[in-house]
């Protein structure tokens, strides 16, 4: 485990030369080093050479997922786990529905992957069964405030789907008009109390036991409730008489930044942070809501963090 442990940080969305990245899957390891990411998931399209690359990689220094992104003309959604091959001649929403089922039933975890224009973007909304979405991809200025309202859509319907980051990094140096993509940013923190191996990893990421930062040295957030903060986000909580919830809230490295509480109707709570490391209680009324999330943003509307939600009952 590295130095934050239990919440590990790492990278679930990159490519090397066996698609069309640029580097070779060592390459990729190295710097996913340098930067001091906890795991590393190789997702190239359609293909799972790569993931045979890896397997030759010795004293990795960090731990590895199995990973690859299938790749359709209608959406891209990435699965994690599978040791094998998922067919990508998808032409309709059945096939992409049976394509994801499939995945799953090898045991994987899968997110529908970067929902917004020229991500391109998932063209059946009437297929769902993904495991997780991937709010965050490449800098936040990417159109990445779309991807979070299709996530947001989902659980204002009820849903409980995981959000997580994926820098769709390719190769050094590659650019979204003024923003670098740079491998790890966003970040994922997963939360792993035990021993610390893909599987366990990936356990964590299903029960939504992620939260993200917009780089591996960025902000730290983190909202818990419950006796000894037991109730992480993925969890689920018991509002107190009056529809109120006593939430605390972590935040490493965001001084001078805007935390907001939100359900989904918006904002119920923010304030900025006054300092680089503040852990505070708050008291909040959430009698309609069905649960609560955390955000971190600068003055000028950047996201820094974004948390997974609490989610409420009654």
């Amino acid at each position: 485990p590295g130095e934050h442990a239990p919440w590990l940080r790492g990278e679930l969305h990159c490519h090397s030369y066996h698609s069309d990245g640029r580097l070779s899957p060592d390459e990729v390891v190295a710097l996913a080093r340098s930067k001091g990411l906890d795991f590393l998931a190789l997702t190239d399209h359609n293909t799972i050479a790569s993931q045979r690359a890896l397997a030759a990689c010795s004293d990795p220094e960090l731990i590895l997922l199995r990973g690859f992104e299938v790749t359709t003309f209608k959406g891209h959604f990435n699965t994690w786990g599978v040791p094998d091959w998922i067919d990508f001649r998808i032409g309709s929403p059945d096939e992409m529905e049976q394509a994801i089922q499939h995945a799953s039933a090898l045991g994987g975890l899968t997110s529908c992957n970067h929902p917004k224009p020229y991500g391109p973007p998932w063209d059946y909304p009437q297929v769902n069964n993904y495991d997780c979405m991937e709010v965050w991809n490449g800098p936040w200025e990417t159109l990445n405030d779309l991807s979070l309202e299709a996530w947001t859509d989902q659980l204002a319907l009820g849903r409980r789907l995981p959000a997580l980051g994926g820098s769709d990094f390719h190769r050094p140096g590659e650019r979204w008009g003024d923003e670098e993509r740079q491998l790890g940013s966003p970040v994922n923190w997963v939360y792993v109390p035990g021993v610390a191996n893909s599987s366990t990893i990936l356990s964590a990421i299903r029960a939504g036991h992620v939260t993200l930062s917009d780089r591996p040295e960025g902000p730290f957030l983190l909202i818990t409730a419950g006796e000894k903060d037991t109730i992480l986000p993925g969890d689920v909580a018991r509002l107190e008489a009056g529809g109120r919830l006593r939430l605390r809230w972590f935040c490493q490295r965001g001084a001078g930044e805007t935390l907001r509480l939100l359900d989904q109707k918006g904002v119920v709570y923010e304030q900025e942070v006054p300092s680089q490391d503040i852990h505070e209680q708050v008291d909040c009324s959430l009698l309609d809501s069905l649960y609560v999330r955390a955000e971190l943003r600068m003055a000028d509307g950047h996201l820094s963090a974004l948390t997974n939600p609490i989610y409420l009952v009654r």
